[in-house]
């Protein structure tokens, strides 16, 4: 396992997706691609199209979204996802089937 790690929290406005240390995210916002990785500086951003992340093992997970919000404070990253779980059951479980691989 890598010495540093993100902690990373993932959720819809019904449930949590993930909670866990990540080696590093990947995502776009307007302006084009961001990486966060260990010791990243604060920031808020809405973010489209695809968040990668790469768990502890090196294995990237995608993840579509049509628009999220992400948080970075200190090593603790939170996404907010504009998911409607009643409406989109399938996304949503092979997004977090992914997590439990």
């Amino acid at each position: 396992m890598a010495d540093k790690t993100i902690n990373l929290l993932m959720m819809t406005p019904e449930r949590k997706i993930f909670e866990g240390q990540v080696l590093s995210i990947s995502c776009q916002n307007e302006l084009g691609k961001l990486d966060i990785l260990p010791e990243h500086s604060n920031f808020m951003s809405m973010i489209e199209d695809e968040i990668v992340i790469r768990d502890l093992m090196g294995k990237e997970k995608k993840i579509p979204v049509e628009q999220a919000i992400i948080q970075v404070l200190k090593d603790m990253v939170v996404i907010l996802m504009n998911i409607n779980v009643s409406e989109n059951d399938v996304v949503l479980k092979a997004i977090m089937d992914q997590f439990q691989e």
